[in-house]
């Protein structure tokens, strides 16, 4: 399915295959879609519900070691599911600075920008939320064993959830549905948007970068060792990378030839891996730290390479129907497939004692029944509350 293009300044959707460069006084033309971003967002999207299934049986793996040796070289690849959220982090950096350097400005002013950002993700994430308590409750009523740190239906946790704060003071054990602590994350950070456009016209990309940078360093120092640390403040500067790449691409100083702008992208990103490999040997706190930020460099590298290279092997990939098709609605199924997954596992692994290779694959082929599920969901409270509108 070739995705038609559309009208869209929306991080979590945005699809066609090039964009032309503008100045930042350039008039404002329409919005269109970049199909690799969907892409991209699709892949990520699937592996955190593959990561899932699998933490619904084996949640006390703590790699680089596991309990079974076994598992842990079969399925070791699964446990990096955090880091598809620090990806999608700097997708919504690159994703909301196209529209800005289109039209040199926040599409409506700042009031404008919440009230679109608002109206995108309220209505899902408020479905969602009943569709998880309302699993929550049941599992509660039944006093089914939990298999996965998730479900604690108290009320502080309701009311944290609903004003989209939950990630301040709770830790995994009391999130209803546990993948919602980064929607809270976002959605603080979309709050810092505004503020980092102006320093960017004002002051240029090093001062932004800059800013994010001491501002992560001291916010995570603050609330480093503390039950705050869900905050994950560093995603500030990682979402300010998004940001550069958006500029790299899109801004009035990308002249130079894609090949001659890539090598140098290339050669970071990997060096940004080969760090994130050698970093999981710190055994502590900040070494989670210092991963998201080689993701978030490597990341910020990819989508300048996929960017620029329309013939990218990735971009490719990314660019196929099917999965541009998953990422169009990956963030309902981002939404839903921690509920669904563990009610499958609940009617199954945890009614009839199964074992937990038998409750994973169960699982696992429940994407079959989530992810449409997901799609109809995204049709009903999604799609309606997006700007997108297909073109003459």
């Amino acid at each position: 399915m070739n995705a038609p293009v559309t009208e869209s300044t929306d991080p979590m959707h945005v699809s066609q295959s090039t964009v032309t460069p503008e100045l930042p006084s350039a008039p404002s033309r329409p919005p269109v879609h970049l199909d690799f971003l969907d892409g991209l967002r699709g892949i990520a999207a699937m592996y955190v519900v593959i990561h899932h299934a699998w933490l619904q049986a084996w949640v006390e793996i703590t790699l680089p070691s596991s309990p079974h040796p076994l598992v842990d070289i079969l399925s070791a690849w699964l446990a990096y599911g955090h880091f598809s959220v620090t990806f999608f982090i700097t997708i919504s950096g690159f994703s909301l600075m196209i529209p800005v350097l289109r039209s040199g400005q926040l599409r409506g002013g700042t009031a404008g920008f919440f009230k679109g950002r608002a109206k995108r993700i309220l209505p899902p994430y408020y479905g969602a939320l009943l569709i998880s308590l309302a699993v929550a409750f049941w599992f509660q009523h039944i006093h089914t064993p939990m298999y996965y740190a998730a479900f604690r239906l108290t009320l502080k946790a309701i009311v944290l959830h609903i004003f989209l704060l939950h990630d301040l003071l709770s830790s995994t054990t009391s999130q209803i549905n546990a993948p919602m602590w980064s929607i809270a994350v976002e959605c603080q950070i979309y709050l810092l948007f505004p503020l980092l456009v102006f320093i960017w016209h004002r002051f240029g990309l090093r001062a932004t970068l800059a800013l994010t940078a001491i501002l992560s360093t001291c916010l995570c120092l603050l609330v480093n060792g503390t039950r705050a640390w869900n905050l994950f403040p560093h995603y500030i500067f990682i979402f300010s990378l998004g940001m550069l790449a958006s500029i790299r691409v899109h801004g009035k100083k990308n002249s130079l030839e894609p090949s001659l702008n890539c090598t140098g992208y290339k050669i970071a990103g990997l060096l940004a891996l080969v760090v994130f490999v050698l970093s999981e040997r710190i055994p502590t706190l900040q070494y989670v730290y210092l991963q998201d930020l080689s993701i978030g460099v490597a990341g910020c590298c990819l989508l300048v390479v996929v960017s620029l290279e329309k013939n990218n092997f990735v971009r490719r990939i990314a660019s196929l129907a099917p999965i541009v098709w998953v990422g169009g609605f990956s963030y309902s199924l981002y939404l839903l497939h921690f509920p669904l997954q563990q009610l499958l596992w609940q009617l199954t692994a945890g009614t009839y004692h199964l074992s937990k290779l038998s409750g994973y694959l169960i699982v696992l082929a429940g994407t079959a029944l989530i992810v449409p599920f997901s799609f109809l969901f995204y049709r009903v409270l999604e799609k309606p509350f997006m700007r997108s509108k297909p073109r003459a």
